[in-house]
């Protein structure tokens, strides 16, 4: 079974259970996705490398299914889905408001994110359910998924004041030089760092084969590997450290 309803979504495609009746009524025409029967989850967000699934209960459907052994058996399907990529992530949406009775059923979702590291929501009626479903769809996969390395975090906040032990780390501190230089972005300095671990060995190399300094720093891919260092800024990065252009750059 298939429906599709007019909406353009922006980001990510969007396909919901047609089990979701009454969120579907709710929604109307005015949309576009799909509709189609889910194996798993309510709510299917995806992109070519990107995909969500997102499973939908009321504090009574949670409580109906702890009761029946349907949780647990759910929980383990959806957390073997998502051990088959790295690029997989689950979410459970909790609607209605909630009470005391559901003590139980909430220490329950509790343990789903800090247990299996299931992102959980909490929402109060189905428009807001909707909304939050809508933003996710809406919304920049790859800043989703994204996380930041320990070097970035490290590096870029020595020069937002913020305050942080001192390393005895020569990697770390070629990277601040690096970064320190307008126009490199953390992502080029640790691209930079994977190939030299200090500025000795920077500088050993420009000293022993300029050249060859040259054809490393062309070579380097950052930014998932997608985008190369440009002659200019290479020629930034020798100007900044002190190297004499003329002795390393070359016509190509």
């Amino acid at each position: 079974m298939y429906i599709k309803l007019k909406f353009t979504l922006i980001n990510m495609n969007l396909e919901i259970d047609f089990r979701e009746h009454k969120l579907l009524a709710h929604i109307g025409n005015t949309q576009e996705l799909v509709i189609k029967p889910l194996v798993l989850g309510d709510f299917r967000i995806y992109t070519d490398t990107h995909e969500i699934l997102i499973e939908r209960k009321t504090w009574t459907d949670v409580r109906a299914s702890i009761r029946d052994g349907r949780f647990r058996e759910q929980r383990s399907r959806l957390l073997l889905w998502r051990s088959e990529s790295s690029e997989r992530q689950i979410i459970y949406i909790v609607e209605g408001k909630f009470d005391k009775e559901f003590l139980i059923e909430k220490q329950a979702m509790y343990r789903l994110m800090i247990g299996y590291s299931i992102p959980l929501f909490f929402t109060e009626i189905m428009e807001e359910t909707w909304e939050t479903v809508s933003f996710i769809s809406r919304s920049d996969s790859d800043k989703f998924f994204r996380t930041r390395s320990i070097e970035q975090d490290q590096i870029e906040s020595r020069f937002k004041g913020v305050h942080k032990k001192n390393y005895e780390n020569a990697k770390l501190f070629f990277l601040q030089i690096l970064f320190s230089i307008r126009g490199i972005s953390s992502p080029m300095a640790i691209a930079i760092g994977e190939h030299f671990q200090s500025c000795h060995e920077f500088f050993r190399q420009y000293l022993d084969n300029p050249h060859g300094l040259e054809q490393t720093l062309l070579d380097i891919r950052y930014g998932n590997k997608e985008k190369k260092l440009t002659k200019s800024i290479i020629q930034k990065i020798l100007n900044y450290l002190g190297c004499n252009k003329n002795e390393i750059l070359s016509e190509i």
